[in-house]
């Protein structure tokens, strides 16, 4: 299973804006967090990593409490981890990322929590929502999904071309002129 969430900022002034979005959570594993391992695997979650996988520690020899994925980014995107605060025995992990707005822009920053079972099975989902994208596009716009900027899409977006009056006098009569060609050649051929 896992969650996404989405988080909009806009520019509606009339200058360029760079900010910081710090993102800050509480995992309720308090001191008993453990980073399992991350993207580039290692145990250390670092700017570079698109992914770290937690689960509260063993009390004993059990823990009941689910495998947790934290996906920050994609590879290759054009807004990429400015900082990230996330340690063994640390419930509250903040990352952030820095980026600058034009007049009128909105840039989305994108976020999966991902909640499996086990450890392996964190990391494996984990690993498939960071590198594929299309996994997070359900329930969004053509507009959204140019506007997501920690992630690429590896899905095509369509971009469905207008036609002015011109245009559509001439697809009209071009539908037209392949009727009559196609008309003559059937009588033709009778």
């Amino acid at each position: 299973m896992h969650g996404r969430r989405l988080r909009y900022f806009q520019n509606t002034g009339a200058t360029p804006v760079t900010l910081t979005a710090v993102i800050a959570n509480n995992l309720g594993s308090d001191s008993n967090t453990v980073i399992v391992t991350s993207s580039n695997g290692n145990a250390t979650a670092e700017t570079t990593d698109t992914w770290v996988t937690t689960f509260q520690s063993y009390s004993g020899t059990t823990s009941s409490d689910p495998r947790l994925g934290h996906v920050f980014q994609g590879p290759g995107a054009a807004v990429q981890l400015a900082g990230i605060n996330f340690a063994n025995g640390d419930d509250n992990p903040f990352w952030g990322y820095t980026f600058t707005l034009q007049p009128g822009e909105t840039k989305i920053i994108m976020n999966f929590a991902v909640v499996q079972p086990s450890k392996a099975a964190a990391a494996a989902k984990s690993t498939q929502l960071a590198s594929v994208f299309t996994n997070g596009l359900a329930c969004t716009t053509v507009a959204e999904q140019t506007q997501i900027a920690n992630f690429i899409s590896a899905v095509p977006i369509i971009q469905v071309p207008t036609l002015n009056d011109a245009g559509l006098v001439a697809l009209i009569l071009g539908l037209a002129l392949a009727a009559m060609k196609l008309l003559l050649r059937r009588r033709r051929t009778a």
